[in-house]
């Protein structure tokens, strides 16, 4: 049986990933141990806080990721977008990136994981970071809508782009033209998958130094 480059890979990333369990789980605790035993103030709990969750988010893609339908439930798309967003705005203050939010007024719930929701953003908005960062006037807009009873994300940046070579290969497991300290290739390739599972689709347009726009539906609202 012929093993290829990239199942190589893949079999060193899940033995990483059980390598990972045990020291987040030491990291959560000793987060919730600040919480409690320590008066903060308001401003420096929110930063805590933030940052139990995607610890814990962390820990629940790494130990549940095969298990997706015990944690499917109603999400609050907005909600996730706006707490992501949170978590980023120091980068994007550190990059001087603007970031132009408009989220669906009414509410928008879809029924899956809202971990691996969380993961595709996560994974947009770092790139799109990545992509303005050396730019003079950075930006980047994030937006929701419903179109014909279609869930719909959109996440746009004016940063370097993707050449048309490049950009059939984006999704593709291990592609990458960053630095091997920057990235692995996995990021788009795990959104893709996500969204796969989702019941959805996601679309991209680039060019060289025109920005990159990245567009998700995903089925249904309640």
């Amino acid at each position: 049986m012929l093993i290829t480059e990239p199942a190589i890979k893949i079999d060193k990333i899940n033995m990483t990933l059980h390598e990972i369990k045990n020291p987040l789980t030491t990291i959560i605790s000793n987060i919730q141990y600040i919480i409690l035993e320590n008066h903060l103030k308001y401003k420096d709990l929110k930063r805590i806080k933030a940052i139990e969750n995607e610890a814990l988010r962390i820990k629940n893609l790494v130990m549940n990721y095969s298990n997706t339908s015990a944690r499917n439930k109603y999400i609050n798309v907005n909600k996730v977008i706006d707490g992501i967003i949170y978590i980023f705005k120091p980068q994007l203050i550190e990059n001087m990136i603007f970031l132009n939010k408009q989220l669906c007024e009414s509410k928008i719930f879809f029924w899956g994981d809202e971990y691996k929701l969380k993961q595709v953003i996560v994974n947009l908005l770092k790139n799109a970071i990545s992509a303005c960062a050396y730019k003079d006037k950075g930006k980047i807009a994030i937006s929701t809508a419903i179109i014909k009873k279609k869930i719909q994300i959109k996440i746009k940046d004016n940063g370097c782009g993707i050449t048309k070579k490049d950009l059939p290969l984006i999704f593709t497991p291990f592609f990458t033209r960053k630095l091997s300290t920057e990235g692995n290739g996995l990021g788009l390739f795990i959104t893709s998958e996500i969204i796969k599972d989702f019941k959805g689709e996601i679309k991209v347009k680039s060019k060289p130094n025109g920005g990159s726009t990245f567009l998700i539906k995903l089925p249904g609202t309640r």
